[in-house]
């Protein structure tokens, strides 16, 4: 997680119930087709040689006005400040990563200018995100992701150097260090896994690639979006478990749809609870494809073991 825009992220996403007051509104909503944007929609970034994920929400508050949430490539959600419509395309302009501007059609939204961060680029596309509702699930064979000895079965997300060794049973990051991601990819399981952080480590689990379980020793963030067992930017934990840095910690996660459970040294951190959508940092924004499990090293102080995930069928 890119931290250096963490703190403005996180108190941004506190204004996302009341969102921001400044809306400029082209016309009389009733006169146009906004219906037709309200919901949430899945983007990707196109652009500098990579592709990037992220989402924005369109809701009407109780005058009909049109508010925006944005969740950027990295970082947490926040409140658009200035947002428009005139039923062809919708502008919005965000705190962190600037203007976006897209024409609505055939079910989609595709950028016409993005005056953003450098980093995102100028293309993007959003399509409607999936609901992913719970259902009742059957579970298979459980399967060790790691074998105590090689990294077998796990790739680095990037060209980076991996930056990653096996050392007295565990994956242990060594920088430079790049994200840790495995080969097979998931919809539906159940994971379990130990880590250990380093003082002032900082890492997470990403289930699917998407929705990330933070794992930090940054003792100012216990109970916040930020704190371990937050999904990260969205939901903070309801309890605090984890254990001093330099000692493991248990991790175990059920995912079905988008509800999320975890515990972390068997106490519940997250119960039963509805993922708005994908966090920062995101492999991609397909939402409703299978994804993989991506350990989070390029922070780094951190070590895990025992990984074992039980799929769903």
């Amino acid at each position: 997680m890119r931290r250096s825009i963490v703190r403005v992220a996180l108190a941004a996403a506190l204004t996302l119930v009341s969102f921001a007051p400044h809306v400029v509104v082209a016309r009389a909503l009733n006169d146009h087709p906004l219906a037709q944007l309200r919901g949430r929609w899945d983007v990707t970034f196109t652009g500098h040689h990579a592709r990037r994920a992220g989402w924005f929400e369109v809701r009407l508050n109780d005058r009909n006005e049109p508010r925006v949430a944005f969740q950027g490539p990295w970082g947490a959600v926040e409140a658009a400040t200035q947002v428009s419509f005139n039923g062809d395309w919708l502008e919005f302009r965000t705190p962190t990563f600037g203007t976006f501007r897209g024409r609505y059609g055939h079910h989609r939204i595709r950028s016409i200018r993005s005056l953003g961060s450098d980093a995102i680029g100028d293309d993007w596309v959003a399509v409607r995100a999936p609901e992913l509702p719970t259902h009742a699930i059957h579970w298979g064979d459980s399967v060790r992701l790691f074998d105590g000895t090689t990294l077998r079965g796990w790739h680095g997300r990037s060209d980076a150097p991996l930056g990653w060794l096996v050392r007295d049973g565990a994956m242990t990051v060594a920088f430079p260090s790049n994200d840790l991601v495995s080969n097979e990819r998931y919809r539906d399981f159940k994971l379990h896994l130990q880590y250990r952080l380093e003082p002032n480590g900082d890492s997470g689990v990403h289930l699917r690639g998407r929705y990330e379980v933070q794992l930090t020793d940054r003792q100012e963030l216990v109970g916040e979006r930020g704190a371990t067992g937050s999904i990260y930017g969205h939901l903070p934990p309801i309890a605090s478990a984890e254990k001093p840095a330099g000692e493991w910690n248990s991790l175990d996660v059920k995912l079905v749809g988008r509800e999320v459970t975890v515990m972390i040294n068997h106490v519940t951190v997250q119960d039963h609870a509805i993922i708005p959508g994908i966090t920062g940092d995101a492999v991609d924004s397909d939402e409703g494809a299978p994804g993989p499990i991506v350990l989070q090293g390029h922070i780094g102080g951190v070590s895990f073991r025992d990984v074992v995930i039980t799929p769903g069928r």
